[in-house]
């Protein structure tokens, strides 16, 4: 008799939607909302349904850590530098532009 995680395995990303009864997003929808996830902006139950995908799916996790490692390196290699006046102008300037301004 195979397991129950083997079963799932075998069944691949839909059998895990239903685990714990709570239907889990689809590997697209996770990986275009992990960048918001890092950054702290969804709301607490986007947050959990996110978080909980990237943290049981084969296909996503891997994706998830290599991002938390690129920032925790970008962190570290730029800690206590200042960003150049022209880059600040032009990315608040982009911002400005997105907020419809």
């Amino acid at each position: 008799m195979m397991s129950l995680w083997g079963r799932l395995r075998r069944m691949g990303n839909m059998a895990l939607a239903m685990v714990g009864r709570r239907a889990m997003i689809t590997c697209e929808e996770a990986l275009a909302a992990m960048h918001e996830l890092l950054d702290g902006e969804l709301s607490p139950d986007d947050q959990d349904r996110v978080q909980a995908h990237l943290e049981v799916c084969a296909r996503c996790y891997p994706t998830l850590r290599a991002e938390e490692s690129f920032r925790s390196a970008l962190r570290l290699a730029t800690e206590g530098q200042v960003a150049p006046e022209e880059l600040t102008v032009r990315v608040r300037a982009l911002l400005h532009e997105a907020a419809g301004g």
